[in-house]
């Protein structure tokens, strides 16, 4: 009786065996099968990978809320923006977070699309915000130009694009890149900030009110920008008389001589101007109660001055200051190119009511 169980045993343990042979070669074939007819496939890291870059300004920004566009195009298609061909980005791209959300201490932008294949080389470029005007809202896009369409925007939307593409593909990815390679933008227009000082020989007894300045948009404001040598440049300049800018410190009223300079605000030019024109108006009286105040205006340009010895212009990406010092009987406009570095000064008599 037991050698009899002994054999049973052992006859079971062989057929188990034999069983889970079959089992293992079953499931081999069946995956083998699979693989061959598509349904299942080996990932591949590299070309399965979705595209993840960075950006980054390069200067100090001055734009709230809004995200930026990121462009992602195939090397060949990059090479003819903007021609006859038209061709049509591999991935237009609206991220949630602004183009400082994304830089490479903080986190990466995840596109969520594969790299091509057969390891086809993408060059990413960009603009902000994403509410500007592509080809001047035509249906066929061919992502030559870029425009304001809001006449309220113009010489105050801080516009800034992406002077130079970075490029990625399935076998070194955007994100790969050590250090990584973040794509950064400028601001594509010239910043001039407008401040308001009373000036030192101002007798004490004397108030001011509603200084403010205005700067009007005709041949001063960038309206449009245009593709030219892999990247967007400022274009043009809005033709119409009805806009301008105003800027103000509804609070200023009254000046302290040893006081800083009261910010008025600032407004963003065409790139390249040597000069801005301006109109300056305040009230003055001797009493606190504005009871027969003077009112001062004057309208001139205001020629930048640089003490490099090389700048000529305001270039993108440049910013300039200019403090109106308002005395008893002059305003001095002192210019300085300053961050975004000391400028001259010139002054011009004013005289009341004119």
């Amino acid at each position: 009786m037991g050698s009899t169980r002994i054999k049973r045993s052992g006859h079971k343990t062989v057929i188990i065996r034999k069983m889970k042979r079959i089992i293992i070669i079953f499931f081999a074939l069946a995956m083998t099968s699979c693989i061959w007819s598509g349904h299942i496939s080996v990932p591949d890291t590299q070309e399965e990978s979705p595209m993840q870059m960075n950006a980054m300004t390069r200067s100090v920004t001055d734009f709230g809320s809004g995200s930026p566009v990121f462009l992602f195009w195939l090397d060949n298609d990059f090479q003819n923006i903007g021609t006859q061909d038209a061709p049509t980005p591999y991935l237009v791209s609206w991220p949630y977070l602004g183009i400082d959300d994304y830089r490479p201490e903080i986190q990466t932008y995840n596109t969520g699309k594969r790299y091509p294949e057969n390891d086809q080389e993408v060059c990413c470029t960009g603009y902000f915000p994403a509410s500007l005007t592509v080809d001047g809202g035509a249906a066929a896009r061919t992502w030559s130009s870029l425009s304001i369409e809001d006449e309220a925007d113009l010489g105050i939307l801080d516009v800034m694009v992406a002077p130079e593409h970075i490029t990625g593909k399935s076998s070194a990815h955007f994100d790969d890149k050590r250090p990584k390679e973040p794509l950064e933008f400028i601001h594509a227009q010239s910043k001039v900030t407008f401040k308001a000082k009373m000036g030192t020989d101002m007798a004490q007894n004397r108030y001011l009110r509603n200084v403010q300045v205005t700067v009007p948009g005709k041949d001063q404001f960038m309206s449009t920008l245009k593709w030219e040598n892999g990247r967007y440049i400022a274009d043009g300049t809005t033709s119409s008389d009805d806009v301008k800018v105003v800027l103000k410190d509804p609070d200023m009223t009254q000046l302290d001589p040893n006081q800083l300079p009261r910010e008025l605000g600032h407004v963003y030019i065409y790139p390249g101007m040597s000069s801005i024109y301006i109109e300056a108006q305040l009230e003055m009286d001797d009493s606190p109660l504005f009871s027969n105040p003077e009112t001062i205006s004057v309208k001139t340009y205001v020629e930048f001055d640089f003490k490099d010895g090389i700048s000529t212009v305001l270039r993108e990406n440049d910013a300039y200051e200019i403090i109106i010092v308002i005395n008893y009987d002059s305003i001095a406009l002192r210019g300085r190119k300053c961050e975004w570095q000391e400028g001259g000064s010139i002054t011009i008599p004013i005289y009341p009511n004119q």
